[in-house]
């Protein structure tokens, strides 16, 4: 099995968002969608469900450590950390096919 690898926010997100120069070289070392194991070093990728938007776990994420959230919507207006996206569902997909 192949070992992920770590990149910098703005390689991983390269094309899929527009990452802030004051984020772009954070050093990533997951990716996730669960909220419950986002934490230090992963990106978080709010996608959005049936019942609830990822996005209500963004600042969760944070706390715990998280070195981004990846959302279709804003964050809290001053949150550093949160890059919005078209589409998150494929920024995922692109992230996690760069990770691995």
């Amino acid at each position: 099995m192949k070992t992920p690898r770590s990149l910098t926010l703005g390689e991983l997100l390269a094309g899929a968002a527009e990452t802030p120069a004051a984020l772009a070289s954070r050093m990533v070392e997951g990716v996730t969608s669960d909220s419950r194991v986002a934490g230090r070093g992963m990106a978080f990728f709010a996608v959005p469900g049936v019942k609830v938007d990822g996005a209500a776990f963004g600042v969760q994420a944070l706390q715990k450590g998280a070195v981004a959230v990846v959302s279709e919507t804003p964050g809290p207006a001053g949150l550093e950390g949160w890059i919005v996206t078209a589409n998150v569902r494929a920024a995922l997909a692109q992230a996690a096919s760069r990770m691995h």
